[in-house]
């Protein structure tokens, strides 16, 4: 085990850990946020990005506010869902309509001013996008926050409008939440969502903090 109290000889070793320990606690810094509405642009984004369909489902669930697990991430609702036939993974024959992307299970939802919808990754991601029937429609109805931040769709006058979007963070999240935008309403088809889940790294200080400790380490061998 190594001794980290202090001895005169050890003091050459204390600027290394010093900085070691400074590297380690990262400075406050504000994440920047990018939107898209080209899937193409968005996946150039990643190396590597995960698409869920939920085909996988071949009846109706609700959601609530227990998490639904799925691949790496979950879904819920904040707040109170007065509607039964809204926010649900919706399987054929579809409940509503037209809202589905390409004839297979999707996920319907319909932000309000009460609630809320949160997408909770099991691994901080830098990427969130899906393919969406009708978001907007005639209108700025719904944002998506995350990290303080948010990300606002533009508003289609096109009628049955099937289209891309979704936003590139350059610091890590966990969390996405679907919220009500000037307490309207707003209901929509989301499918293929896509997501980036890369394993968490080491901070870079770590390492400088790691050397210190094996320095202060081989002095105390020196001195015993």
């Amino acid at each position: 085990m190594v001794n980290l109290l202090w001895s005169n000889n050890s003091v050459s070793s204390l600027p290394l850990l010093i900085s070691g320990l400074f590297a380690f606690s990262p400075l406050n810094s504000i994440a920047s946020l990018t939107d898209f509405i080209d899937i193409s642009s968005f996946s150039s984004t990643a190396t590597t990005l995960n698409t869920y369909t939920f085909n996988q489902f071949k009846n109706d669930i609700q959601l609530s506010s227990s998490p639904l697990n799925l691949d790496n991430f979950s879904v819920s609702i904040g707040g109170v869902d007065e509607s039964n036939i809204s926010n649900l993974i919706d399987a054929e024959p579809f409940v509503n309509g037209p809202f589905d992307i390409d004839a297979s299970t999707y996920l319907f939802l319909k932000t309000r001013p009460a609630i809320k919808i949160i997408f909770d990754f099991d691994r901080p991601t830098h990427h969130f996008g899906a393919t969406f029937r009708d978001i907007q429609n005639a209108n700025v109805r719904m944002e998506f926050f995350v990290e303080g931040q948010n990300a606002i769709p533009l508003a289609s006058f096109i009628e049955n409008d099937i289209r891309f979007y979704g936003f590139y963070m350059s610091e890590p999240f966990s969390k996405v939440e679907l919220q009500s935008k000037n307490f309207l309403t707003d209901g929509f088809g989301m499918d293929n969502l896509m997501y980036s889940m890369s394993p968490v790294p080491l901070p870079a200080g770590i390492y400088l903090f790691l050397s210190g400790l094996v320095g202060l380490g081989l002095m105390r061998g020196r001195n015993g």
